[in-house]
């Protein structure tokens, strides 16, 4: 018989700027829409339209696109692979809106992450501060010995 050892697989981390997140928003709707289509899935463009709905939140909301950001860029640092996708990789609150849930959907990303490189688990870990926002990810695989 088998025996199934989860083992990590890769970790990634990442580091954004939240000024280089405000200074998109300030570009205006029409360079800030395209943004977040190529990197956000429809959820995080709606959590992100929630608190991006007056100037007041501008810090804020550059400080959710800043830790989204650099999830995605730690999923891939993580992965070894510059070919997922970045809307489907995305963060569900948990239960008691503490511990981030990664998602991962899209046949792509799906393809690479359990397919390919048999993904079996992924943590993640998000923060920000006033000037930056950074991310960190762990994926497990198991070592069938």
């Amino acid at each position: 018989m088998a025996l199934k050892i989860p083992r990590i697989f890769g970790v990634g981390t990442d580091i954004c700027s939240v000024q280089r997140m405000t200074h998109m928003i300030d570009r205006g709707p029409q360079f800030l829409d395209r943004f977040l289509k190529r990197v956000l899935h429809d959820q995080e463009i709606e959590e992100f339209k929630k608190i991006n709905q007056s100037q007041e939140d501008v810090k804020q909301a550059g400080q959710y696109l800043a830790s989204r950001w650099a999830f995605k860029e730690a999923m891939v640092k993580a992965s070894g692979n510059t070919g997922l996708y970045y809307p489907g990789m995305y963060l569900k609150k948990g239960e008691n809106k503490g511990k981030p849930m990664p998602t991962i959907e899209g046949e792509l990303n799906v393809k690479i992450l359990f397919e390919e490189l048999q993904i079996s688990g992924i943590h993640a870990s998000i923060s920000h501060e006033d000037q930056f926002a950074v991310a960190f990810v762990t994926l497990e695989s198991l070592l069938v010995i």
